[in-house]
């Protein structure tokens, strides 16, 4: 099957649609469960397919499609001076961000935009719907990209999201029993 990758605002669109749903089941115990998409996903591959042949793709099968297209994990990270270099294994091999510092307004606005949460009572049950915001990563990440290696098209919001997951991290790593640290 031959598909297009997604833009951004399909990327951004399908992680709107998906959910985490905290339930405080006592004052103790909290159940965690991923809303997923399904029916939204296998519309979307469908959009993808550049060639409608073939039999008919399951909901499972274009989730899992769309899982495989978005992989991206950190490999590896440096710092270089004021600026962090960070390798990521994605679909097809290693790619490379260079990427500068984000200044303490940068990362409030960041933590205030990526995630919205609601708050519902449902009887004596209280539940907390969360939505991570692709277009909050994709911001930042437009701020701080210094570079890359390895693409032959501009970078996916779905492997900005690592990098600057991963940049947030390491700014806010403690100072090292060493006596290094990020000052």
């Amino acid at each position: 099957m031959e598909l297009r990758f997604p833009t951004d605002e399909e990327w951004i669109d399908r992680n709107r649609r998906q959910k985490l749903i905290t339930k405080q089941i006592s004052r103790t115990v909290t159940e965690d469960t991923i809303v997923e998409t399904p029916e939204t996903d296998l519309l979307l591959v469908e959009k993808l397919r550049a060639v409608h042949e073939g039999p008919p793709l399951s909901t499972g099968e274009a989730s899992w499609i769309l899982d495989q297209l978005s992989s991206a994990e950190v490999e590896e990270v440096e710092r270089q001076g004021a600026q962090f270099r960070i390798v990521l294994r994605v679909p097809g091999g290693l790619v490379t961000h260079i990427v500068g510092m984000p200044s303490v307004e940068d990362m409030q606005d960041f933590q205030r935009e990526f995630t919205s949460t609601r708050q519902i009572q449902e009887g004596r049950l209280v539940k907390q719907e969360q939505v991570v915001n692709l277009a909050a990563v994709k911001k930042l990440y437009q701020k701080l990209s210094r570079g890359t290696e390895g693409y032959g098209m501009a970078v996916p919001v779905v492997h900005q999201l690592p990098v600057v997951l991963e940049v947030m991290r390491e700014v806010r790593r403690p100072i090292s029993e060493n006596g290094t640290g990020n000052f």
